[in-house]
Parts: structure tokens; sequence; C-alpha cells
């Protein structure tokens, strides 16, 4: 077997080298990209509304399972809070009660997909599916207001910014995520804590206390609503939050 020459060896390893380089950098700009809150290649994306106006959104994602949901909805009423609920469409359709008491409740709506599957590195078909199984369950309930978009996970590359910009809707992210920390997720304090001091107007709060799992979530919810409200905050809907937007 003939050996390479030095030359040839040194070059090699740099094209090695190079080749690595390259490959952990493009990891890292996706990953990136994936996983930003306030930014992405087309359409526009909302982590927060820049305003002087002391108004927040509370949102809620995922499941409307029974029991917590009714727990939820009692505080809500009870601090005559409205809230933001993005719902996914399966678990609506296994959970129909509770998806008409929200309705009923007063709040707001919006798409959290059809099944909750990551869509970063899915097909167009499989996007434009979930997307629009979901509004039509919405539909059917008979929510007929406009309704804004969250991704799984806020995650997202390509191809679901750019549906989304072609059918004209936001991308909705969150700038204070209290239950996706987790040193102070398991204490509701530690989380009414942590989002008395990252509030600022035009603040976006996103939080999952509707799992039999996220009790500490659910018990964070009303005093993070009596510490902000006591600060002077009003709560609003994502969509009269933008309205509220600085042109």
């Amino acid at each position: 077997m003939r050996l390479l020459s030095y030359s040839a060896r040194k070059k090699l390893i740099i094209d090695l080298f190079i080749g690595v380089f390259c490959i952990v950098t493009i990891s890292y700009i996706i990953v990136a990209l994936m996983n930003s809150k306030t930014f992405q290649l087309f359409g526009a994306i909302v982590p927060r509304v820049a305003t002087e106006s002391k108004v927040v959104a509370l949102t809620f994602d995922d499941s409307p399972d029974p029991g917590a949901t009714e727990e939820l909805l009692s505080i809500l009423e009870r601090t005559d809070t409205k809230a933001t609920f993005f719902l996914i469409g399966k678990q609506m359709n296994k959970h129909p009660e509770q998806t008409e008491k929200i309705i009923t409740a007063g709040h707001e709506l919006g798409n959290h997909t059809y099944t909750h599957y990551s869509l970063t590195f899915q097909s167009p078909d499989l996007i434009k599916r979930e997307i629009e199984l979901a509004d039509k369950t919405i539909r059917a309930f008979g929510y007929n207001k406009p309704t804004h978009f969250r991704p799984p996970y806020g995650n997202k590359l390509l191809l679901l910014p750019l549906y989304l910009h072609m059918t004209d809707r936001n991308t909705i992210m969150w700038n204070i995520a209290p239950d996706d920390h987790p040193t102070i997720a398991s204490n509701a304090e530690y989380m009414a804590d942590h989002v008395e001091e990252e509030i600022s107007p035009g603040s976006i709060i996103v939080m999952h206390p509707m799992y039999k799992h996220r009790k500490e979530s659910l018990k964070a919810v009303e005093p993070i609503i009596n510490r902000l409200k006591a600060k002077g905050y009003t709560f609003v809907t994502v969509s009269e939050l933008l309205t509220y937007q600085k042109q």
C-alpha cells in the first residue's frame, strides 16, 4: 500500500478540519434558528410587543385535561383575568367538555397544531395538514374569531415560517416561560418570583398548567396574576396585545 506524501497528508488533515468545522457551524446555525424566540427567516415572529402600556398576555399551551382545566378556569374567573389558550386539536376532540368550558368562559383560542408534532423537519404537506386540521377543530367547537399560531416546543426552521408567512399568520412566541426552567419549575413561589423579576410592558408569558404532573405550574398562576396586577399590569389576550404594538 502506497503511503501518502507529507503534503498530501497535510492537505487531507486540513480538508477534514474544514469539513468538521463546516458541519459544526451549520449544525449550530440550524439549532439556533430552530430554537430562537426572536428571529425567523420568513414572516413575523412575536415574542413580545413593543409598548409602554403596562399590558401583558398570559398564555397556556397544550391539552385541556380534565380537572386541571377546571381549576385553572376557576383561578382566571376569581381573578377576573382573560387568557389565550394554544390548544392541541387532537386533545380538544378527546376532551370536548373542557374545550367548551374554555370557550364559554370567554378566553381566546390559539392553534398549537393537531397532534403537537415538531414541524421543524416536516414536509410542506404535513405542516399544512397539522395547522389546517387544528383550525378545523377549533371552528367545529363554534369558535369563529381569528386564531393565532404557536409552534410545538417553539421550534421552527424554514418551511413552517414560510407557510405561516404565505397564509398571513404570525408566529406567536413568548419572552417569559417560568415552568420551562428546571431550577424553578418545581416550586410555585420561585416561578412567581421569576415572572415578577422578568416582567415588562408587552410581555407574553407561557405556562403549561393543564397537566397532572404540572401542579406547581397551576399553583403559580394565581400569585403571578395577583403580583402583576399589584404592579399595575393589565392582562389581555394575544389579539388585544398586538393592538398595542408600536408602529
